[in-house]
């Protein structure tokens, strides 16, 4: 059954942590993503300038069905390291690393390189990570009438509708 545009069928769940994912996404110049509205899946499909073959240009075109979700800002996503770095690394010289990781070429990459090399910070990035997302998904949900403010519910790290 289809929906209008800007509706959601309450009974189905979107992915937070892919929601999340996808507004964090540090290599998406050759693909976009987009949340199916009738599915309330998050997707992933090739750029125009990539899909050689039109594979995706039926998601591009439907726009009430396909809403593109495309990533924060840099600087947004550069901040939100920085102040991991800043909280929660006491070590000084691993926090200069991260720091220097951040102030070179591809920085959101070098980050990402640098914190793989310190499994014992993994956990903790991400649980920060995930926190300082949780407002821009939920106003990215917000904005493109999927959720209603009032109506979102975190359930681990899924958001529901109302169960009514």
């Amino acid at each position: 059954m289809s929906r209008g545009p800007g509706t959601l069928d309450s009974t189905l769940c979107v992915s937070f942590s892919e929601l999340i994912d996808v507004l964090d996404d540090v290599s998406s110049w050759t693909r976009f993503h987009y949340l199916d509205r009738e599915t309330g899946t998050v997707e992933t499909g090739l750029t125009e300038e990539v899909d050689e073959s039109g594979n995706f240009a039926d998601v591009r075109a439907d726009t009430a069905r396909f809403v593109v979700i495309k990533p924060l800002p840099k600087w947004l996503r550069l901040q939100i390291r920085e102040t991991f770095v800043e909280r929660c690394v006491d070590d000084p010289t691993l926090r200069l690393d991260l720091a220097e990781s951040l102030g070179g070429p591809k920085p959101l990459l070098e980050f990402q390189k640098q914190l793989r090399r310190q499994p014992h910070l993994l956990d903790a990035f991400a649980a920060f990570r995930l926190e300082a997302l949780n407002d821009a998904a939920k106003e990215w949900l917000a904005e493109n009438k999927v959720r209603e403010p009032s109506a979102l519910v975190a359930v681990g790290h899924t958001l529901s509708g109302p169960t009514n």
